[in-house]
């Protein structure tokens, strides 16, 4: 059976917080190879009231953001914040990461999401899935199986040898058999004739 966008999807759920702590670590990558980029050593985190400010210090000091944005991708300064505070421990409404800080909580989250039953759980619940999906595929797009020339040319010698053999216009069968055979009379009265001339 046809699986849909929803179903599959649908099989995911299941493993949600997995995959949100793949996304939290992707953020910190993302914060990460731009840092990286830009050639900075601390990231500055500051807490006024419900909003969060980044500003990235390194060979140029960077304006305050609300948002790390980047050809990769984008994640808000209170979201990376949150995550690095989390893992570090560290609190406060001013706090700042030194760019080998990052780096190392990015390795120890990594290595804590590889080693969980989680991910190996999702990551069989994907194998599943695309198989399933490539099944589907095959079934699709296997061709509709012909008969070849020889078996075509087979059928229609056995069609035209059943089919039954129509008398000609006004003469049976049997009237046929008869005037196909020799008249005996007919051929006495010749050999008769013969002798006595």
């Amino acid at each position: 059976m046809t699986t849909t966008p929803m179903k599959r999807a649908g099989q995911l759920v299941a493993h949600l917080d997995t995959l949100l702590q793949i996304r939290d670590a992707r953020q910190l990558m993302l914060l990460q190879l731009s840092m990286r980029e830009r050639q900075d050593q601390v990231a500055l985190f500051k807490r006024q009231g419900e909003g969060v400010t980044l500003s990235l210090i390194g060979a140029q000091l960077a304006a305050p953001t609300s948002e790390l944005t980047h050809r990769a991708g984008t994640a808000s300064a209170s979201a990376l914040l949150e995550q690095l505070q989390g893992i570090s421990g560290i609190r406060g409404d001013d706090v700042a990461f030194s760019s080998g800080q990052i780096a190392e909580m990015i390795t120890a989250q990594t290595r804590q999401i590889e080693a969980s039953d989680g991910l190996a759980r999702l990551d069989a619940a994907l194998l599943a899935l695309v198989g399933r999906l490539e099944q589907e595929v095959q079934a699709e797009t296997e061709p509709v199986s012909t008969p070849d020339e020889g078996s075509r040319a087979q059928e229609a010698a056995a069609e035209v040898a059943q089919e039954e053999v129509v008398p000609e216009e006004g003469i049976s069968p049997a009237d046929k058999e008869t005037a196909a055979e020799p008249d005996a009379s007919f051929s006495q009265g010749r050999s008769t004739r013969r002798r006595s001339a």
